[in-house]
Order: structure tokens, then sequence, then C-alpha cells
């Protein structure tokens, strides 16, 4: 991926523009979906991990009404980090 593009998108998108936060979907809504799904091995489970990761960058990016955070990283490695709750479900 692009991260000069990705960032360019992060800072359309830190301004509202949910365009910018749909192009980042497509992006990396293949690779976040086969992470967790070579984890969890249920495409069911793969599918609602992968909203849950893009409703958290959406929150971090202070895109919903929960602006005290920020995007703490890459959308994988995000997905990576809340693995943990995820995994036990």
């Amino acid at each position: 991926m692009d991260n000069d593009a990705d960032l360019a998108l992060v800072e359309r998108c830190r301004r509202g523009d949910w365009s910018a936060f749909s192009e980042l979907v497509v992006r990396y809504q293949r690779p976040i979906y086969n992470a967790a799904f070579w984890v969890l091995r249920r495409p069911e489970d793969a599918k609602d991990i992968t909203q849950i990761v893009f409703l958290k960058v959406a929150e971090r990016l202070g895109m919903t009404k929960s602006h005290d955070a920020e995007l703490d990283g890459h959308p994988v490695t995000i997905m990576a980090i809340d693995r943990a709750t995820w995994r036990d479900t």
C-alpha cells in the first residue's frame, strides 16, 4: 500500500470526508478480512471483525461522536491489537 496516499486519506477523514473513509475501506477490507479469517477460520466471524475494525478506525479518526481518540496505527495493526478481544468470542 502507498503510505503517502494513506496519510492523505487519513487527513481527509479527519476533516469528515466520508468518501476518503470509503477509499480506506476498499484498500484494507480484504487484508483485514483475510487476517481475521486466518485466525478464526469462520467467514461470518471474519466479516464481523472486519466491520468492527473499521468502526474503530472511524472512531479514532474522529468521524463518530467519540472524538477523544486518535488513530493509533495502521488498520491491520488495530485488528492485531484487538484480536485478544475477539479471539475468545
